[in-house]
């Protein structure tokens, strides 16, 4: 799995300061190099469909700016992990929509992300290797919603109007569903490598730290 793709599911899982544990056994965690910006991480979004058409959506180039977050982990045993995470971002994005079927060009407009908080709750298993760590999704909600705002939808529902004129469809929704995008997040069985170098030794630390209370940790594996 990618590093960027890694990056796009921490930014989505985590938050801003000062939750209160939800378990006496919950670590809180913080990684402040994840509060930044990232820049045109080619998010997968989600078609839209209405009306009995279906609206494919991309966005080239984007920017999505953390301005704060926190993970809560818990250990169930087993190297498997019960997590809650927050996160406080804004951002912006060309948006491009086109049609399936119809207008080989596609409807580009700039979007902006305000400024929101998304929290995530889900399961997943941690293990440590040499130079680094796996982690394997077990459990996730199948997408997250981000909020933005854009001009596109008015244009799109004139489109939408003009191209299903004989079969009568209702474009009307078009509105409500673009004032969210949803994003698909990994399904269970997903792996991602951390390497230990895209970790500060602070940050190495509090997590090596968390994977030592009893429960949390499972052998460590020799070789990849």
């Amino acid at each position: 799995m990618t590093v960027r793709r890694l990056t796009i599911l921490a930014a989505l899982v985590l938050l801003a300061t000062g939750a209160a544990r939800t378990s006496e056994r919950a670590t809180l965690l913080q990684f402040p190099r994840l509060n930044d910006t990232f820049r045109d991480m080619a998010p997968e979004i989600a078609p839209v469909s209405t009306a009995g058409l279906t609206i494919l959506l991309s966005s080239p180039s984007n920017s999505l700016t953390i301005r704060g977050h926190e993970l809560e982990l818990e250990p169930l045993g087993d190297s498997r992990h019960r997590f809650r995470g927050w996160v406080d971002f804004l951002g912006k994005a060309d948006l491009v929509a086109k049609f399936t079927g119809a207008m080989p060009a596609g409807m580009e407009d700039q979007v902006l992300l305000p400024i929101q908080q998304l929290e995530l709750e889900g399961e997943v298993d941690f293990k440590k290797m040499p130079g680094g760590y796996d982690i394997t999704v077990r459990q996730l909600p199948t997408h997250a919603e981000i909020v933005m705002q854009s001009r596109l939808a008015g244009q799109l529902v004139r489109v939408c109007d003009m191209l299903t004129i004989l079969s009568g469809g209702d474009c009307s929704g078009l509105d409500a569903a673009f004032s969210r995008v949803r994003l698909p997040l990994p399904a269970a069985g997903e792996t991602y490598f951390v390497a230990d170098d895209q970790l500060t030794a602070d940050e190495r630390q509090a997590f090596d730290d968390y994977l030592r209370v009893p429960g949390a940790a499972a052998p460590t594996t020799v070789g990849r």
